[in-house]
């Protein structure tokens, strides 16, 4: 048998195999686990995984949301060089998301790492006639045949696979772009919306891979965003993508700004951080008027 233990004794081990199970007794041929990461960011692409264990696979496997950053990397590790562990992983980028929804990018990602993951398995020779998807989640996507199971990620061993590979690719991914995008400290907060993001993002503008239908820039209305932790950065927000869509200066108006106000009158040492802050509230002004216009072009998604 193969075993493969990838977690401490502080989390609970997911080794179940019991809709996998009951799909090949109901005439599956092959059985994949999905899972995606990187719907709830605010930044960056997402990822989706299929995965598939070999029938003598006897290890287990944890929820990667109850790991840590290097626990998920080591189970990772662990799982890919396991003989006859098989898996896909694809990813959707922040312009796909804003084109076309969070939901529906992540549904179109799975259906994708799905087929990826049976072709591969097809030149191989192995029977993939009838797959049978085991989906993380309410619904099964269109394009896939399947059940979805809900906390299937703490429940069934395949699942809690595919959620380890795709968050596992949603890390990197992010700590990548870091190295691109210094300002926002994506190395730590892998795009979700913490308090440390909202300010970085109020003090520097959004970046270039912001994705533009998500909290805080896309409008929102109701009862819910009343009580919302983060209602006063969101107003924030909003006022300055609407001063940035409607201020009338030019590039060159705005480096024109700076440079008077790095101008005589004062000590060299108070010229130098005045312009510094000019400087940086330019910068911001031209991210949030970048941001504006792909906000404006973004198709109105539901």
């Amino acid at each position: 048998m193969l075993a493969c233990s990838f977690l401490s004794t502080a989390f609970q081990p997911v080794s179940s195999r019991a809709h996998e199970r009951s799909a090949i007794a109901s005439g599956a041929s092959v059985v994949f686990g999905v899972d995606e990461s990187g719907v709830g960011s605010i930044a960056g692409p997402l990822f989706a995984a299929a995965v598939h264990l070999p029938d003598d696979w006897d290890g287990e496997v944890g929820d990667s949301k109850a790991m840590s950053r290097a626990e998920r990397h080591d189970a990772f590790k662990r799982l890919v060089r396991t003989p006859g562990v098989d898996c896909a992983c694809v990813a959707r980028t922040h312009r796909r998301i804003d084109a076309i929804g969070a939901r529906k990018a992540s549904e179109e990602a799975m259906v994708n790492a799905a087929a990826t993951l049976r072709r591969r398995l097809l030149r191989r020779g192995a029977e993939c006639s009838s797959v049978h998807c085991l989906v993380d989640g309410a619904n099964v996507p269109a394009g896939l045949s399947g059940i979805a199971v809900r906390g299937g990620d703490r429940q069934e061993a395949a699942i809690a696979a595919a959620s380890v590979v795709a968050t596992v690719a949603h890390d990197a991914a992010l700590c990548s772009l870091a190295r691109r995008w210094p300002l926002w400290d994506f190395e730590v907060n892998l795009g979700h919306p913490s308090r440390l993001h909202l300010r970085r993002i109020l003090s520097h503008g959004p970046s270039g891979i912001h994705r533009t239908g998500c909290f805080p820039f896309a409008p929102r209305r109701g009862r819910r965003l009343s009580f919302h932790p983060d209602r006063n950065v969101y107003r924030q927000v909003q006022r300055l993508l609407r001063e940035a869509s409607q201020s009338p200066r030019t590039p060159d108006e705005v480096s024109e700004e700076v440079a008077a106000m790095c101008g005589s009158g004062a000590s060299e040492d108070s010229q130098s951080h005045r312009g510094e802050d000019a400087r940086q509230r330019a910068d911001r002004l031209q991210r949030y008027r970048r941001f504006a216009r792909r906000m404006a072009a973004a198709p109105v998604v539901h």
